[in-house]
């Protein structure tokens, strides 16, 4: 996600939309659980996305009104269409996640597996088309939570049955080479445009290359779960909301920075460098946020004392 808002090139560009999305739903689902009381699961969801989400929303704009010239009309997409025509468009993520865990809670509860799986490709059906067919974008991208619906089922059913569980990483590995290629087939690809190009390719890019690199991920963190760059991959994972509501600030800012014309020179070096400096940045700030009362910004908020009574609950 950093490396694809500070720019790479629009080969590398179009090589992470093709699956990059539908993998951050894929981990959501690997991640799903719902308890049994919808209105406790959706209190706690909206809680922990709608907060950040109106928050950093409007920081977001206040930050970066003097960088990109934002004008005031640009909040109003805040509350309606947040994924386009937008200089805040990075959080229109969260409003997709919600809509998409909410609606999957209702599909995690039918008892067949089959009517499950059918329910979650018409959901992606739906949403992949829809706004095309109607000439119109949806609010909230609702849109862009219905293809969610899928791939959340996708990873919910990766947990419980460890698909590729046995299979030779050298061959997990190739599949990655393989999916890769089979990216550049078809035209860029962009979920939050809701922009596809061949549907049935981009849905075997995204489904092969999100469980082969969730298969790797499992296989890495095994390997490395006793040094230190353990905890530090841990700490983005645990606090990827703050790295998803910071990272369009923290890169336009040091961007600018690195505008002067002190480092014209350094040409193809400079995405690097713009990288390093935000997520260096995020690192730190998000481990400010989280290990201080600024978590309530991101909606958590354990040990904080609502009503009273001392929240232990971690959302």
């Amino acid at each position: 996600m950093i490396m694809g808002h500070v720019g790479f090139g629009s080969g590398f560009d179009k090589y992470i939309h093709a699956f990059h999305m539908p993998m951050f739903f894929v981990a959501s689902g690997y991640c799903f659980s719902s308890g049994r009381c919808f209105g406790s699961f959706a209190l706690k969801r909206s809680r922990s996305i709608l907060i950040p989400y109106f928050v950093f929303s409007i920081i977001t704009f206040l930050a970066l009104r003097r960088i990109n010239d934002i004008r005031f009309s640009s909040l109003q997409h805040i509350v309606w269409l947040n994924n386009v025509g937008t200089p805040i468009a990075g959080v229109w993520f969260l409003t997709a996640l919600l809509w998409s865990n909410l609606i999957y809670f209702a599909i995690n509860r039918i008892p067949s597996d089959n009517i499950r799986w059918f329910t979650s490709i018409v959901c992606f059906l739906l949403g992949a088309t829809i706004e095309s067919t109607i000439g119109t974008t949806l609010p909230w991208s609702i849109a862009q939570a219905l293809v969610g619906v899928f791939f959340i089922h996708i990873g919910k059913c990766q947990r419980e049955k460890e698909q590729l569980k046995n299979v030779p990483t050298w061959i997990v590995i190739s599949g990655i080479v393989i999916v890769t290629g089979l990216v550049f087939l078809n035209n860029h690809v962009n979920v939050r445009l809701s922009k596809y190009d061949n549907i049935a390719l981009f849905l075997i890019n995204a489904v092969a290359m999100s469980v082969l690199l969730l298969v790797l991920s499992t296989r890495v963190e095994k390997k490395v779960e006793n040094l230190r760059v353990y905890d530090v991959l841990c700490s983005i994972g645990h606090n990827s909301i703050c790295y998803l509501v910071l990272n369009q600030i923290v890169i336009r800012h040091s961007s600018a920075i690195l505008e002067n014309d002190i480092f014209h020179a350094w040409g193809g070096v400079k995405p690097v460098i713009v990288f390093l400096i935000s997520y260096v940045t995020m690192y730190l700030l998000s481990a400010i946020i989280t290990n201080t009362r600024l978590r309530t910004l991101v909606g958590d908020f354990t040990g904080i004392k609502i009503c009273g009574k001392r929240n232990e609950d971690r959302v």
